[in-house]
């Protein structure tokens, strides 16, 4: 089997109606690698945080501020093998810029979000 191009083609298609925060195992494949990544950025009030765990691990997904503070933590636990969905709503806080970490078995990866107002 090849490599997939991007994230999008290792996902199924994924519907708007999860609640804020729900966190939800697909499981119509099977994640080839780790990886994250969130839409729409930028957003208002709320973003949908996709993300792909290839072997059973402790998951770290944490928002951090501009100051590199801390903001929320999302998800802290071990998961097993799965493509996960997860709505954040930020209605919460000011405009502005944030970024948001991954973190799982030696794998971190840092993007920005921009939530505007």
């Amino acid at each position: 089997m090849a490599a997939a191009e991007t994230f999008m083609d290792l996902l199924p298609y994924l519907d708007q109606e999860e609640k804020e925060q729900q966190l939800e195992l697909r499981t119509a494949e099977t994640p080839i690698r780790f990886q994250v990544e969130n839409f729409p950025n930028p957003f208002n009030p709320s973003t949908t945080f996709r993300y792909a765990i290839p072997k059973p691990t402790p998951v770290n997904l944490k928002i951090f501020n501009i100051l590199g503070e801390e903001v929320e933590s999302l998800v802290n636990k071990e998961l097993p093998v799965g493509i996960y969905e997860l709505t954040w709503d930020a209605s919460h806080l000011a405009s502005g810029m944030y970024f948001y970490r991954l973190e799982a078995e030696g794998f971190v990866q840092t993007k920005k979000l921009l939530l505007l107002k």
